[in-house]
């Protein structure tokens, strides 16, 4: 991943904590203000605003680089589906194929060696129950697991084992103008070849985290709605190496993560149709460290400080006519980069360090069609906007990039 490339992944992390990928078409367009406005998409992040989402069916396709091969597109688009019902005075939503936090890290134990696909962690089945008006519990999981075996020379057993799971576990409160959501987790992580009783490669992955995201409306009006917000995340792993059955780990990595932030939020209502969202984040951290010890000479530290200041997202959508809207959003921080690496790889003590200085910028355009009681956001393609589409002789394969479509009854 090139630089660019990871300072960007950084900053949607720092923006969504806990909730990275609770996105919709209309929040993208808009320029991520992510908690600074209402909409469905809270339900990730503040979970007991199911109820004021209670009745609606919600369907989204999107790009995702994660599964991106260069050879089928067809792999990176990714669905996901969710509904939301009244149970009594309860509300209960299941949401498929969910995003989970790329927090979650299987690299190790998706080695080379492996025969098959790696493990795969990336989605999850999500559900909320909310109760008592105010209230909601979330539980959301993920799993994954291969096994083979064969025969080998002189009649020797071969296997190879792998599996992982991912269990999280959400709650959160809400009233009138205050939000309170909290989200942990933990996954597991685990393979293992054996050729021959002489040839043994086991691998292990575990880790945890937690996110706690807050926001307070200080004004709701038919002109002007202001909102505070404030979130704080941290995630620790730990990864091990075992080259011999029975043995201690030949090579021990653990690694740790803190991000938090505060933002201010506006929602300025030229007329009941027209807004202009804004939305300041004067600071925001992501932290991480990362260090391996091991049984030869091949120990090193490395960390990784990421400073926001500011932040900004600026949002426009307007009702064009009863059944469109039209939006248009972007969003630009300052970014301060620094990273320090330490070893003993060589003779002596070798230290490093590299810092950047990165001015961040991204604008989308999207449309909301309205028909009945289905609403359709979806957001324009950017090779579409400059490029043209393919069967005019672009490079645009399709009219969208992001699309969401939501049944409200």
């Amino acid at each position: 991943m090139n630089r660019t490339s990871h300072l960007l992944f950084l900053l949607v992390l720092a923006l969504m904590a806990g909730g990275l990928f609770a996105t919709d078409g209309r929040m993208i367009s808009l320029g991520y203000p992510y908690g600074f406005i209402r909409d469905d998409s809270d339900v990730h992040v503040y979970p007991a605003t199911i109820f004021k989402y209670n009745r609606g069916v919600t369907g989204e396709l999107y790009w995702d680089d994660y599964y991106y091969d260069k050879d089928d597109d067809e792999l990176s688009w990714c669905w996901t589906l969710g509904t939301n019902v009244p149970v009594g005075k309860n509300v209960f939503g299941a949401y498929l194929n969910m995003p989970v936090d790329p927090l979650v890290n299987l690299d190790l134990i998706n080695g080379d060696y492996k025969t098959r696909d790696d493990l795969d962690l990336s989605r999850k089945q999500q559900f909320y129950f909310g109760f008592k008006d105010h209230f909601a519990l979330g539980l959301g999981y993920a799993a994954d697991s291969y096994s083979q075996k064969w025969e080998g020379s002189e009649k020797y057993e071969n296997s190879e084992d792998e599996s992982a799971m991912y269990l999280e576990l959400d709650g959160g409160m809400s009233f009138e103008r205050m939000d309170l959501g909290l989200m942990a987790y933990l996954y597991n992580g685990k393979s293992g070849r054996h050729m021959d009783e002489a040839y043994v490669e086991d691998y292990s992955a575990s880790g945890f985290g937690a996110d706690l995201h807050g926001r307070y409306f200080v004004q709701e009006t038919d002109l002007l709605d202001v909102v505070a917000t404030a979130d704080l995340g941290f995630s620790n792993g730990a990864w091990a190496t075992y080259e011999e059955p029975d043995q201690k780990s030949d090579s021990d990595l653990g690694g740790s993560a803190l991000m938090g932030g505060l933002g201010l939020g506006a929602d300025y209502k030229i007329t009941p149709n027209h807004h202009i969202v804004l939305s300041l984040a004067p600071v925001r951290i992501f932290s991480q460290k990362l260090s391996q010890k091991t049984s030869g000479e091949s120990d090193f530290t490395d960390s990784e400080f990421v400073l926001f200041i500011p932040e900004y997202t600026l949002g426009l959508e307007s009702q064009v006519t009863k059944w469109l809207t039209g939006r248009i959003g972007a969003i630009q921080s300052i970014q301060l980069w620094k990273w320090t690496h330490n070893d003993d790889w060589e003779e002596g003590y070798n230290l490093y360090e590299e810092s950047d200085y990165t001015p961040y910028f991204d604008m989308n355009c999207g449309l909301g069609f309205h028909f009945g009681k289905f609403n359709v956001d979806a957001v324009l393609s950017k090779r579409l906007l400059h490029e043209g589409p393919s069967f005019i002789g672009g490079m645009s394969g399709g009219f969208a990039s992001h699309i969401s479509v939501n049944f409200q009854y």
